[in-house]
């Protein structure tokens, strides 16, 4: 894994992103990188009677961003060189400053809009998600204040590894080992397989005994173990790392494991069934990220 160190970092001035914030900062202070906060003001339609007004009430909306901007920055102990603010649509504007500010890992709160919007719509973050090109490290309103607290101040003590162990999944667990060994934290590789029933059509699985099923999910389980054993050997190793094979549906299970073992951080795949699945709104990586209870780290493959 390639050391952070341009960190983005989007705000829009909630408690959502404020979080993000802090945790953001604790990487940037441990990976030695630049942390950057970056806005983007709505550009506002105007109805023919507020024209007039339209150049004073823009200049006014961009003062007072800038006000805030500059005192979060002074409340986080950044420079005032560390501060950017653009116009246009979120999503479209961190995207491109990700790409133009070559920035390599971007720190986003989670459900920063209403929820009426993101029920439509999808959060900024998940759009982010859809074009970004780098890691995206996504904190949820779910992440608990004694759990911020610890991964903004860089103790990170379990690190869930969640593949699929598609052609892409090397980079993935790279990632989590490369963390595992920075903060000495002990890395659960973790792998879900579909139940044995799952690979029989409703006609039938009614004829499959006890012992048949029974002996399906022993080969499913010793198959994807043998795989992961495969894959921690190419990605090097050097962590302290636990190989798990659970049955379930990936998302709830990965966010399952990574509850009952008290995970400080997951780290998975942006797409482990091809870029096309970020469209949809039942996504395991977005799934995971909305209802995480630590920090969720999506990791793009290699290009």
């Amino acid at each position: 894994m390639r050391p952070f160190q341009q960190i983005l970092c989007p705000v829009d001035f909630s408690d959502f992103s404020r979080r993000a914030v802090k945790v953001a900062r604790g990487l940037a202070r441990d990976f030695q990188a630049r942390l950057q906060l970056f806005h983007v003001m709505h550009i506002r339609a105007f109805s023919p009677a507020e024209v007039a007004l339209a150049p004073q009430v823009e200049e006014s909306n961009r003062r007072r961003v800038a006000a805030q901007l500059a005192r979060l920055a002074q409340e986080e102990g950044l420079s005032p060189d560390d501060v950017e603010m653009a116009e246009g649509l979120p999503h479209r504007a961190i995207v491109e400053k990700a790409r133009t500010g070559q920035a390599d890992l971007v720190v986003m709160g989670t459900h920063g809009i209403s929820g009426f919007e993101r029920l439509l719509l999808g959060s900024v973050t998940e759009k982010v998600l859809h074009h970004l090109d780098v890691p995206l490290l996504a904190v949820s309103q779910k992440v608990s204040e004694a759990a911020l607290a610890a991964e903004a101040e860089g103790r990170f003590r379990t690190i869930v590894a969640a593949t699929d162990l598609a052609a892409d999944a090397g980079v993935t667990l790279e990632t989590a080992l490369a963390l595992g060994r920075k903060y000495g934290a002990r890395v659960l590789v973790l792998n879900v397989v579909p139940p044995p029933v799952a690979f029989f059509g409703p006609m039938e699985t009614p004829w499959m005994g006890a012992a048949e099923l029974e002996d399906l999910s022993k080969r499913l389980h010793a198959s994807s173990r043998k795989r992961l054993e495969t894959l921690l050997g190419k990605a090097g190793g050097g962590a302290d790392a636990e190989l798990l094979v659970h049955e379930g549906t990936p998302s709830a299970t990965i966010l399952d494991v990574s509850r009952e073992r008290e995970a400080d951080l997951i780290v998975l795949g942006a797409h482990g069934h091809g870029r096309s699945d970020l469209g949809w709104v039942g996504s395991t990586c977005h799934r995971v990220m909305r209802a995480a209870r630590c920090a969720v780290l999506a990791v793009r493959p290699a290009a």
